[in-house]
């Protein structure tokens, strides 16, 4: 009898035990459903995002693009690419591998060599307007830097001084002289529209390398010297005119021609040029430039067998360049033409 009232007792107790700890309760229809593996520790404060392109250093302290950071340019398109400015060259894209690896002779052109990494050079600059092939491209660009060493050979002795007199004229220029006034002291380009040399101008009017420095080079940089098939240039950039695509893009430069004496003097220098290109002689030095010599420049002696690389004696001059046509002026002085 005691037992069984103590029975009763607790089971009287057993509703108010409940209905005093409210985490006992069954969840009903109005309470909210158990959470299922919360972890019952407060959450880690958030740390903030950093930029894209931040790096962390091992301090925790966020540096942006460089800053900071031993030999770092502050770039963030890396390779001193900027974002795309039309008053500047265009941002070349990912561009395809160049077409020679190591930089070797491939050609001598009458005892002159021709580099892969002129090669190089000029295809990349192709690439960035052009289509075709890389093998065209190769070809084109060979036609292009032809009669730049046929005259570099055949007019060796006169290079010594002329180099010393571009020399002092871009000199003068990069210490703020009047560049109109540099132009005529040194510069051999008779036909300049203005006293400052002055020229407008679109892709491949020009002769190589001044057509590429030209579309290629920063604002307001001097270029050069450098060697074309006229003599020595420098050349400086003063305005780019984006057009609606890469191969309507035109440039506005000044230069200064310290030109061959020999084809300063020549009635007329074109023609001298193209025949000194229709009599050289091309040598092969390497496997990978005898394709690139293009038929024009391209004679094979029959019955070649193995010896030496061959001589090639181009059968003609050169056919027309790629461009505009030549009735338009050439910045490089002597009137239009190729």
């Amino acid at each position: 009898m005691q037992i069984t009232r103590s029975f009763l007792a607790a089971l009287l107790l057993v509703p108010v035990l409940v209905a005093q700890d409210p985490g006992a309760r069954r969840p009903g229809r109005s309470a909210p459903p158990p959470v299922i593996g919360e972890d019952p520790t407060p959450p880690a404060p958030q740390q903030e995002a950093a930029p894209i392109g931040a790096q962390t250093p091992p301090g925790g302290q966020i540096q942006l693009f460089g800053e900071g950071v031993p030999g770092a340019s502050g770039d963030p398109f890396g390779a001193g690419l900027q974002a795309d400015d039309p008053r500047q060259p265009r941002v070349p894209g990912p561009g395809l591998a160049p077409p020679f690896g190591a930089d070797r002779a491939v050609l001598l052109v009458d005892g002159i060599e021709l580099r892969t990494a002129e090669l190089n050079q000029l295809v990349d600059y192709y690439r960035g307007f052009r289509p075709g092939s890389t093998d065209l491209l190769l070809r084109d660009a060979v036609r292009a830097l032809v009669p730049k060493k046929v005259c570099e050979a055949a007019y060796s002795r006169d290079l010594a001084a002329m180099s010393s007199k571009i020399a002092a004229a871009k000199e003068a220029a990069e210490d703020g002289a009047d560049f109109a006034r540099i132009a005529a002291k040194y510069s051999d380009d008779d036909e300049a529209p203005t006293a400052d040399a002055r020229y407008t101008f679109g892709r491949e009017v020009a002769v190589q390398p001044f057509d590429r420095l030209s579309h290629s080079g920063r604002l307001g940089e001097i270029q050069g010297p450098f060697l074309t098939k006229y003599g020595y240039h420098f050349l400086e950039i003063l305005e780019y005119h984006r057009g609606a695509e890469a191969k309507d893009d035109r440039s506005t430069v000044r230069h200064v021609l310290v030109m061959y004496p020999a084809l300063k003097d020549a009635e007329d220098a074109r023609s001298l040029i193209q025949r000194r290109v229709a009599e050289c002689r091309i040598q092969v030095l390497h496997p990978a430039g005898r394709h690139p010599v293009a038929p024009g420049l391209r004679h094979r002696p029959a019955g070649r067998g193995p010896g030496p690389p061959p001589l090639w004696r181009p059968r003609g001059p050169p056919g027309p360049a790629r461009g505009p046509p030549v009735a338009r002026r050439h910045p490089d002085a002597r009137g239009p033409g190729p």
